[in-house]
């Protein structure tokens, strides 16, 4: 989505749409695909790019990009952007280690602070704006005394400005304020000087009544585990769900805006937009988390992030899952599904589910990942997810909302009358145990072991085959396709590993005739490559439609991948089913590192042959 959105950003500036743009544009309406990553980057920096003197590439607040699904995929394309000769500007708060790892070495770093002039202002525009403060601190004889230490302990943050004052604002006389002064210019000197601050947050916040400690806890819980910021009305019904509670009144059952803000004692912001609300500072989460203020969710059905989801998930305004299922299992398939993400996306049902129920989105695309963050599943959250695979109507709205930006759902079309299947998609072992899965399969012939190696899942992988027989290990789906063909495509190395060992067949092919070998090219998974053809995996094995794997490979500009097969395949018989050489097709594409890859095994070959 950012590289299409930096296209069009692009293009639009043109005078005229660029003719690689317009034949790329044809050829996908033709074949009913989307564009690939590499289709889009080839475009953005070949065609577009060098149709401006120059690009300059602004990616604002990085740090707040989620770094399993977002950050991970940004990162490399905004260095190869960068070293195809973008000007690219990154923001971050520092304490990101995969943003700081990315830049490294090639990029040059500011580190932003609060100016003392801005600070001066800040602190002089905080005090007339509390009565309290105004009163005791203007026209005293120490108000320029009081403002310069103000200024010096803030460390060049606004925030700590922000925090002293409010604590001086509960003072009530000059002097107080003057010696609370002395103990913050000490603390500034400490090591953590925002410690002492957060300490008297965490202080007034646990001074509290009983209920509203508890709420204050579960807000910090949830804004510090979840994956991405967490939008108000996602929170505001987040902390309102109850274990075992399957209804919840908008209006009346959760809490208001303003107290999710008031409880926190000045922990919590609101972005400026409203929507999104976070930690005050990036520091806040790190001193929760070494103060052990976070209760362990794991332990107490209170805290339990999974559970709550779960429990949502379970709710009774969601049984009724006909529309995303059904409406399109009269469709033919189509090879790319993209008719079901049109459907979708035409949907009025499911555009009116999500907006009437703001944490439905969040419950679906996040369950898996914080049932992950405990294996161990305590015995509420197991009987819960239970609970919720005994009804259909629910899981179908789950893969509704889940796929509902997408192409999969029809990949899970029927599967609610499958629980072990269910249950292996999501990753839930405990509740798996519970099920007889090792043969189970869906109605179109896909075993659980299938669906936990295709979504990742290898502790559940490993449990299945213990008990999977070894005819059952190549059992393949109505697309012929094996436990094995799902772990390749979507680069799962330890299950490809573990499924070879137990005897899968690595050369197994689905209905279009790709291989093991042949999914993990197209799609750059370079160890997993190197692993099929540790196993003897056919290195020149070719598609229906011609391609080999050193073809898909070189064509998607992997150039890892393309290394791992030139130790097993002949690079001069590799073409491309138009006849094109692929040393040609990898000059004329400027696939630079391909073409160098690729030049260099010819030229041992030709050295070697040349001995002979």
């Amino acid at each position: 989505m950012v590289l299409c959105s930096l296209l069009k950003q692009l293009v639009l500036q043109m005078p005229e749409f660029p003719n690689a743009l317009e034949v790329l544009y044809d050829s996908l309406v033709k074949s009913e695909k989307r564009p690939g990553l590499e289709e889009i980057f080839a475009l953005l920096v070949g065609g577009v790019r060098t149709a401006f003197e120059s690009v300059y590439i602004v990616c604002d607040a990085l740090d707040e990009c989620d770094p399993q699904t977002q950050r991970s995929a940004l990162l490399p394309l905004l260095k190869r952007m960068a070293a195809q000769g973008c000007r690219v500007l990154v923001t971050s708060r520092p304490h990101p280690e995969d943003i700081q790892d990315a830049f490294s070495e090639d990029a040059g770093k500011i580190e932003l602070l609060a100016q003392a002039e801005d600070l001066r202002s800040y602190v002089q525009a905080r005090i007339d704006s509390s009565g309290r403060a105004r009163r005791i601190i203007r026209g005293s004889r120490y108000e320029d005394e009081i403002i310069s230490e103000l200024v010096s302990s803030a460390k060049g943050m606004f925030l700590l400005v922000q925090f002293h004052i409010d604590h001086l604002c509960q003072l009530t006389t000059v002097k107080q304020v003057r010696q609370e002064l002395a103990k913050l210019k000490q603390d500034a000197m400490e090591e953590r000087p925002l410690d002492p601050t957060y300490d008297r947050a965490v202080e007034l916040l646990r001074s509290q009544g009983r209920f509203e400690v508890q709420l204050a806890l579960k807000i910090l819980l949830w804004i510090t585990k979840a994956p991405r910021p967490l939008l108000v009305d996602e929170l505001r019904i987040a902390v309102a769900i109850e274990a075992g509670e399957y209804e919840l009144d908008y209006d009346e059952d959760i809490p208001s805006v303003s107290t999710l803000t008031d409880v926190c004692a000045g922990l919590v912001d609101i972005d400026e937009n409203g929507k999104a609300i976070r930690l005050i500072h990036y520091t806040a989460q790190e001193y929760l988390v070494r103060k052990g203020i976070i209760p362990d969710s794991s332990t107490d059905p209170e805290f339990n992030i999974a559970l709550s989801c779960i429990t949502y998930l379970s709710f009774t305004a969601f049984s009724d899952g006909n529309t995303s299922i059904e409406a399109i299992s009269s469709s033919p398939p189509n090879k790319n599904h993209t008719h079901v993400r049109q459907f979708l996306k035409r949907s009025p049902d499911t555009q009116h589910l999500l907006h009437t129920h703001p944490f439905l989105h969040y419950a679906s695309t996040n369950l898996s990942f914080h049932l992950h963050q405990h294996p161990q599943s305590p015995a509420t959250t197991t009987q819960a997810f239970l609970h919720f695979l005994s009804l259909p109507g629910n899981i179908a709205t789950y893969f509704r909302t889940l796929t509902f930006q997408t192409r999969e759902h029809y990949a899970f079309r029927g599967l609610e009358s499958h629980p072990a299947c269910v249950a292996a998609v999501i990753g839930h072992l405990p509740a798996l145990l519970h099920l007889a899965a090792a043969a189970t399969a869906d109605h179109n012939g896909r075993t659980a072991l299938s669906w936990a190696a295709r979504h990742g899942h290898a502790d559940i992988v490993n449990h299945l085959l213990r008990l999977t027989s070894p005819e059952d290990i190549n059992a393949a789906d109505s697309y012929h396709k094996t436990p094995l063909i799902h772990a390749a495509h979507f680069g799962n190395l330890e299950i490809v590993q573990a499924l070879l060992q137990h005897g899968a067949a690595v050369d197994a092919k689905d209905l279009d005739g790709w291989t093991p070998l042949l999914w993990a090219s197209q799609w750059g998974h370079e160890g997993v490559v190197r692993v099929l053809l540790d196993h003897g995996a056919d290195p020149d094995v070719k598609d229906r439609a011609g391609w080999s794997a050193l073809s898909w490979a070189c064509k998607e500009g992997f150039g890892g991948v393309v290394r791992a097969l030139l130790e097993k395949a002949d690079v001069r018989r590799v073409d491309f089913p138009a006849a094109k050489p692929v040393l040609d097709w990898a000059a004329e594409k400027g696939e630079s590192e391909v073409w160098e890859v690729l030049m260099r095994r010819w030229r041992q070959i030709e050295m070697v042959e040349g001995q002979m």
